[in-house]
């Protein structure tokens, strides 16, 4: 009588350490435009909030003879800063770090950071420049109203 043996092959350890190699190659030139991807899309959000508060901006005027606000506590003549206009009336959310902090008065420092500059003639604020910093700290386009 025969006996048949079984051979039972599985993978060798150059077949494996191969695989491995491609598998790094391939992730070596995806990581970075996984990174590109990811910075665009954080910037499209930034400009998102950008229009938040430009619109924000729009409603307090519309609520107060078309002046502007001055800063983030500014209120119009119903008693509401700007703030008020802004989605569920807080800050906006910064798409770098997370922080309800946007948007700011005065100079960015961080990506993903949005201020605000009032533009003030004959003491009334009669428009204003919206800018926000975006990845690596690259300026996105300004919205400006005046």
């Amino acid at each position: 009588m025969y006996h048949l043996k079984a051979h039972i092959k599985g993978f060798t350890l150059i077949e494996l350490l191969l695989v491995i190699i491609v598998i790094s190659i391939i992730a070596v030139f995806a990581l970075p435009n996984f990174l590109e991807t990811t910075n665009k899309a954080k910037d499209t959000s930034t400009i998102s909030s950008m229009r938040v508060v430009q619109l924000a901006a729009e409603l307090f005027a519309a609520n107060n003879s078309s002046v502007y606000p001055t800063d983030l506590t500014t209120t119009d003549e119903k008693g509401n800063n700007i703030i008020t206009y802004f989605p569920g009336g807080q800050l906006l959310e910064n798409t770098y770090t997370k922080n309800n902090t946007e948007p700011r008065i005065g100079a960015l420092a961080d990506d993903g950071q949005i201020s605000y500059s009032p533009i003030i003639q004959s003491g009334k604020s009669v428009g204003y420049t919206i800018n926000a910093l975006g990845s690596n700290g690259s300026s996105l386009p300004a919205i400006t109203n005046n």
